[in-house]
């Protein structure tokens, strides 16, 4: 999907954050991986649930675990996948993910890598994070007009789901990262200095 936004007098144009349908996204990885091995059906619905059925991220995970297939010869289990994506995550740049937070310039990208971070760090039930405890973790470094702003792109493109105040990021393999490699203290700090 494709998604228009007005910023100042500047229209823009970003592709929305789509997903497959999930009994297709089941069967193309079942299909593409049978082809090295078995995978099981744990390991497939774990696929899907980091991922929340996205193709750019279901192509990188399964190119992996094909690799590990065809070398070990070994069947895809949900704990060879699980250690297989932590490893993966380890390792994993920004440029894998930078997409996900870009904006209109370099000050509403990082607001929204900014805001990215607190939900990730802040998550609570259904790894959703509460408006006000976002809020209140960041709005010393970003105005809270420029959060509402964030928090409405971000949802629009398909990052975030809204649950009335409670925001969660839709893709969790994402949140992982941004929990392992962009810690809130370090998302404020670079912040801070722009």
């Amino acid at each position: 999907e494709i998604s228009a936004c007005l910023v100042g007098s500047e229209m823009c144009i970003r592709d929305r954050l789509s997903s497959l349908e999930p009994r297709a996204a089941h069967q193309l990885i079942k299909d593409g991986l049978s082809k090295v091995g078995n995978i099981s059906d744990l390991a497939i619905n774990l696929l899907l649930e980091l991922t929340a059925s996205h193709p750019f991220y279901l192509q990188l995970l399964c190119s992996r675990l094909y690799e590990q297939a065809q070398e070990n010869k070994t069947m895809i289990t949900y704990q060879s996948a699980s250690q297989s994506i932590q490893e993966w995550l380890a390792k994993a740049d920004k440029s894998r993910f930078q997409h996900l937070w870009e904006g209109y310039d370099t000050t509403s990208a990082q607001r929204n890598k900014l805001t990215l971070s607190a939900i990730a760090h802040l998550r609570g039930k259904n790894h959703e994070a509460e408006y006000d405890r976002v809020a209140k973790a960041i709005c010393s470094a970003v105005p809270e007009e420029d959060l509402v702003r964030s928090l409405e792109d971000l949802t629009n493109l398909g990052v975030l789901r809204n649950n009335h105040l409670n925001y969660a990021i839709e893709v969790e393999l994402f949140e992982r990262w941004l929990r392992h490699h962009w810690p809130l203290e370090l998302a404020l700090k670079e912040a801070r200095l722009l």
